[in-house]
């Protein structure tokens, strides 16, 4: 059986599942990095939805241990 392929828009905004699922890691997690400053933050897109810029998550997978959110030490 193939293995379904996640793949991230070229441009804009994607869902926090897709993020868990081309990260491999629980949504707990990804909350736990915004927190700490080590993963892109999500941006609010209307009142009941927020979408990750896929240019920030695109970066944080080619250097996951580099990235630093902006004003964060």
């Amino acid at each position: 059986m193939e293995a379904l392929a996640i793949h991230l828009p070229p441009i804009g905004f994607t869902p926090i599942r897709t993020v868990c699922a081309v990260t491999t890691k629980s949504k707990p997690t990804i909350y736990r990095w915004i927190k700490n400053g080590t993963f892109p933050a999500p941006v609010r897109l209307g009142p009941n939805s927020v979408g990750f810029r896929v240019e920030e998550i695109r970066a944080w997978l080619a250097s996951p241990n580099c990235w630093k959110q902006e004003g964060k030490q």
